[in-house]
């Protein structure tokens, strides 16, 4: 694993970041709202004298003042989408930036967003408590406050399902002290396969879904999430890996079985997990820690492969490219860093 190129692109840490599958497009978002749109020249990486990066890049700013919590490339190319955190969508042309589509969603605040692997479907994760959802929501959905996961079409912006995950009312531990905190659902994300939905909330529960009939499936406990990236789908869709306070585990779709990564008590103790990312084979897990170190796991084995000191402050996001020789990380230093797994 060696460190290619580090591009100081944001004043503020980031948030979500995603790499196009022919790998020359990264996008990157901050959470004073900033996007960049950055265009990898092959070949010509160390070949620019006198700049801080050898990249064309385009700035934009995000859509509203809220933080922008998802940024993603569509599925059928050309776009990239972002959303923040109050539910404003915009997807925008590559490299060019110029809008295409724009929805305001049910007001949030959001925690996190996921696109279906088709393209045409987004689910959104309130982290509002009990109180705030029911004012928000009005009408007819005051008396049903929970539901905090909802389901909307991309195309035209239409919400087609809802449900709640569930709310905890404990006072959250945190390194800093305790939060009364009524939070739902920190993560979301959608299995490959199209088949299933998948929610990590406060309460300390992985949910499934049938992605057709929105029928909850499979429920386990797991530990208390930290980071809206802290979820993750393999390419084959039968594991999830699931990043808490201190604890990293992955959940086997069809045993219904949660197992913590193995490894002597230095590997078991990963710190908080702030962001994870299977390689395309599914080979790999890497994952992102508090410690500033991104780490890269054997998913067979369970076993710790390498130890990675990564961003000046802790690693916030992580996209692998297509082709798995490229792994994509953003930190709270505002930094994005492509990193060379072939070496």
């Amino acid at each position: 694993m060696h460190k290619r190129v580090a591009l100081n692109l944001h004043a503020d840490f980031i948030t979500a970041l995603a790499i196009a599958k022919d790998a020359r497009l990264v996008a990157s978002v901050a959470y004073d709202g900033s996007l960049r749109l950055t265009n990898i020249e092959p070949g010509n990486i160390f070949d620019f004298e006198g700049h801080d990066h050898t990249l064309s890049d385009a700035f934009m700013r995000g859509p509203g003042n809220a933080p922008v919590v998802l940024v993603d490339f569509l599925p059928h190319g050309g776009e990239v989408l972002m959303i923040d955190a109050n539910g404003q969508l915009e997807s925008r042309t590559c490299p060019a930036g110029a809008v295409t589509k724009t929805h305001t969603l049910r007001p949030g605040p959001y925690h996190a967003f996921a696109v279906s692997p088709d393209g045409k479907l987004l689910i959104g994760a309130a982290e509002a408590s009990r109180k705030e959802v029911a004012a928000e929501a009005g009408g007819s959905d005051a008396g049903e406050p929970d539901r905090n996961l909802r389901l909307w079409r991309l195309d035209d912006g239409a919400e087609v399902w809802a449900a709640a995950h569930g709310f905890t009312t404990e006072k959250i531990p945190y390194d800093w002290g305790e939060a009364d905190c009524e939070c739902g659902v920190r993560a979301v994300a959608f299995s490959p396969d199209g088949r299933f939905l998948a929610s990590l909330g406060e309460d300390e529960m992985l949910r499934l879904w049938h992605a057709d009939s929105h029928a909850l499936s499979q429920e386990c406990p797991v530990a208390r999430p930290f980071a809206s990236n802290g979820m993750a789908f393999s390419p084959d869709s039968t594991l999830i890996a699931v990043g808490g306070n201190y604890l990293l585990s992955v959940y086997d779709i069809e045993t219904a079985a949660l197992r913590p990564l193995t490894g002597d008590d230095e590997q078991r103790d990963v710190g908080w997990v702030t962001a994870l990312a299977f390689s395309p084979d599914g080979s790999a897990l890497a994952t992102a820690h508090t410690n500033n170190a991104i780490r890269l796991w054997d998913t067979k084995t369970g076993t710790l492969q390498i130890t990675q000191p990564a961003h000046a402050m802790a690693p916030t996001a992580l996209a692998y490219a297509a082709d798995g020789k490229t792994l994509v990380s953003g930190g709270a230093d505002g930094v994005v860093i492509l990193w060379d797994l072939e070496s």
